[in-house]
C-alpha cells in the first residue's frame, strides 16, 4: 500500500525539494501550491527529510491553525508554535504564562532532527531574550531525588506563581508533600506527590474537581515569564537557524502582516522593540531553502488542491457520495477525530464497504479508506487522485436544534459560578440540587460533569459542554424550591405554563404602552422667578 507521503511529494518539482532539504544543501526553489495543500505537503517533507523545519506563514492567526493541522498529522512532541507576545515588549501587563511557554519551547526546537517551527512573520520581528539568557525547561520523572524547596525557588524563577490553589496555566501550589503545577503549556496541571526527597509519583488532574485523570510518568515544564533582562536579541540572528531549514510560505504577503503588527502597538517605544520590517524580510529572504505560494494567472501550480466540501444530508447520501468518488478511480479517505466514531461509521455504513488504514498510508486507487486524524481541513486533487475530508465534512450529524429565545436566569460560563448546594434549572429536566463535582472517563473520554440530584434518587450528570443549558435557580421569595423527577411531562407542563404566563403579561404590556401612547398631556408653562 502507497503512503501519502509517496503521493504528496510524487511531483518532479515537490521530490526535488524533499531530496534537497534533506540533504542539506542549498535552496529548493519556488513552487506554486494552493493553501489546503500546505500542511499535508509540511508534514510530508518533515517525515520524509527528518530535518528540523521551520514554517513562516504571514498572520499570526494563519501560524496557529496551521500548526494545529500540523499536530494532527505529526504529533504533538513533533510540532511547535511560535506566536506573537499578545503584548507590547515593555508594557505594565506580560505576556501570559501559555505564550511565554510556547515561544520557549519553539526556540528551543530550532533546527533540532524531526521538530518542526511553525511562525507568523510579526513574531519573527519581535525581540527574543538572547541565548545566554533564556530560561531552560524543567523536566521531572518518577523516581527522581529532589529538594522541595529549590524545586519551588526553581520554578518560581520560571516565572510560575504560588497561589492557594492551582486553576490557570502558570500557576504553583504547596501543600505539605504535595506540589500542584499547571505547566505553561500544558492541557492539565501536575500532581508533584513527594516522599522525602524522592518523586513518588506525578498525575494529571482536573483543576475543577482536583481529582487525578490520569498517571504520568515525566512532566516538563517551560518557562511562565520571561526573564528580567530586557529581550534585545533579532530572532533571526539566533545560531540555531543555522541548523534549521526554513520555508516561506506566502512570503508576498509578508510586509502587510508586518504593517498591520506595527500599527496595533500603542506608541513609538513598543515598536522600537521590534525589528525593522525591511531586515525582518531580508533575514527571511537570505536563509529561505523553499518557498510556497498560491497559484497566480499563468503561475501552474505542482499540483491541484481544494479544501473539499460536499452537500450530503443523510447517511444514504454520504455512502452514494463516496461510491461515485472511488468509482471514479480516485483513493478516498474520511479522516475521523476518534477510533470509536470510525468503528461505528463503519457499521453504519455498510455498502461502502471501506477499510480501516493508518493516518500516513492511502488506500488503493478507487478504494474508500477510513482513518483516525483529527483534522479540520481536508484536500481534493484530481492530479494525485486524492481525497482526504474530515469526517463531519461528508458525514453530517443531525441539524443542530433551532436557536433558542430570551432565557430567564443567568446561563453560568463555569463550573466556578456554582458552589455544592446550590439549586439549578436545567432546561430539560427541571429543578435540582448540586451535588458535586465530578471527573469521569466515558468512551474514553475524559470531561468534568456537574452532579445534580433530582427528586428521589434520581441523579444527572451534566459534562462542561453542556452547561449552557444549567442556569442558576432564582426564586421569588428565596425558599428553596422542590426537586423536579426525571422523565415524565410534569416539567413540560411547567414550562407550558410558564410560556402562557408570560405571553398573557407581554400582551398587558403591550397594551398599557399603547394607552400611554395615546393619552394626551399637559404641557406646563415655562418656571418664572
Amino acid at each position: 500500500m502507497r503512503t501519502l507521503d509517496d503521493l504528496l511529494l510524487a511531483p518532479a518539482p515537490l521530490k526535488a525539494a524533499a531530496a534537497a532539504l534533506g540533504e542539506g544543501g542549498g535552496g529548493a526553489g519556488a513552487l506554486a501550491l494552493a493553501r489546503p495543500a500546505w500542511s499535508w505537503v509540511l508534514a510530508a517533507l518533515a517525515r520524509r527529510t527528518g530535518a528540523g523545519l521551520l514554517a513562516v506563514v504571514p498572520g499570526d492567526d494563519e501560524a496557529r491553525d496551521l500548526a494545529g493541522e500540523l499536530t494532527a498529522m505529526l504529533g504533538r512532541a513533533a510540532v511547535a508554535l511560535w506566536p506573537t507576545r499578545g503584548v507590547p515588549a515593555g508594557s505594565a501587563v506580560g505576556p501570559s504564562p501559555h505564550l511565554v511557554g510556547q515561544r520557549a519551547r519553539a526556540v528551543a526546537s530550532l533546527g533540532q532532527a524531526g521538530r518542526l517551527v511553525v511562525a507568523g512573520a510579526p513574531a519573527l520581528s519581535e525581540r527574543v531574550p538572547p541565548p545566554a539568557e533564556r530560561l531552560e525547561p524543567f523536566a521531572l520523572e518518577v523516581g527522581q531525588l529532589v529538594d522541595a524547596d529549590e524545586l519551588v525557588d526553581r520554578l518560581v524563577a520560571m516565572g510560575y506563581e504560588r497561589v492557594p490553589q492551582v486553576e490557570e496555566r502558570g500557576d504553583l501550589a504547596v501543600r505539605g508533600g504535595l506540589i500542584d503545577l499547571y505547566p505553561s503549556t500544558a492541557d492539565l496541571p501536575a500532581r508533584i506527590e513527594l516522599f522525602g526527597d524522592e518523586v513518588e509519583s506525578l498525575r494529571a488532574f482536573s483543576s475543577f474537581t482536583q481529582r487525578t485523570i490520569r498517571p504520568v510518568q515525566r512532566l516538563l515544564a517551560w518557562p511562565a515569564g520571561e526573564p528580567a533582562a530586557a529581550a534585545a536579541a533579532d530572532p533571526l540572528d539566533d545560531p540555531a537557524l543555522d541548523r534549521a531549514a526554513l520555508i516561506r510560505l506566502a512570503p508576498g504577503e509578508y510586509r502587510s502582516a508586518l504593517a498591520q503588527a506595527r500599527e496595533r502597538l500603542e506608541d513609538e517605544a513598543a515598536a522600537g522593540a521590534l525589528v525593522d520590517a525591511d531586515a525582518v524580510l531580508a533575514g527571511l529572504e537570505a536563509r529561505a531553502r523553499l518557498d510556497l505560494a498560491p497559484p497566480t494567472t499563468g503561475v501552474a501550480p505542482v499540483f491541484d488542491a481544494v479544501d473539499p466540501r460536499f452537500a450530503t444530508r443523510s447517511a444514504s447520501e454520504a455512502e452514494a457520495e463516496l461510491t461515485r468518488l472511488a468509482r471514479g478511480g480516485g483513493r478516498v479517505v474520511v479522516a475521523f477525530p476518534r477510533r470509536g466514531e470510525m468503528e461505528r461509521a463503519m457499521h453504519r455504513l455498510q455498502r461502502v464497504k471501506a477499510r480501516a488504514i493508518e493516518p500516513t498510508e492511502a488506500p488503493p486507487a478507487g478504494e474508500v479508506a477510513f482513518t483516525t486524524l483529527p483534522v479540520r481541513g481536508g484536500l481534493q486533487s484530481r492530479d494525485l487522485g486524492l481525497l482526504v475530508v474530515p469526517q463531519e465534512r461528508i458525514m453530517r450529524r443531525r441539524a443542530p436544534r433551532a436557536e433558542r429565545g430570551p432565557v430567564v436566569g443567568r446561563r453560568l460560563s463555569s463550573f466556578m459560578d456554582l458552589k455544592v448546594g446550590d439549586h439549578v434549572v436545567h432546561e430539560d429536566h427541571g429543578v435540582g440540587r448540586l451535588i458535586g463535582f465530578e471527573t469521569r472517563t466515558v468512551a474514553n473520554i475524559t470531561r468534568d460533569y456537574l452532579a445534580l440530584a433530582f427528586a428521589g434518587s434520581d441523579r444527572l450528570f451534566v459534562p462542561h459542554d453542556q452547561l449552557d443549558k444549567v442556569t442558576r435557580y432564582v426564586g421569588a421569595d428565596g425558599s428553596a424550591p422542590s426537586l423536579s423527577a426525571l422523565g415524565g411531562k410534569a416539567w413540560d407542563r411547567i414550562k407550558s405554563r410558564a410560556r402562557a404566563a408570560v405571553r398573557e403579561m407581554a400582551g398587558e404590556l403591550i397594551q398599557l404602552y399603547e394607552a400611554r401612547a395615546k393619552a394626551v398631556g399637559h404641557a406646563f408653562a415655562p418656571d418664572d422667578e
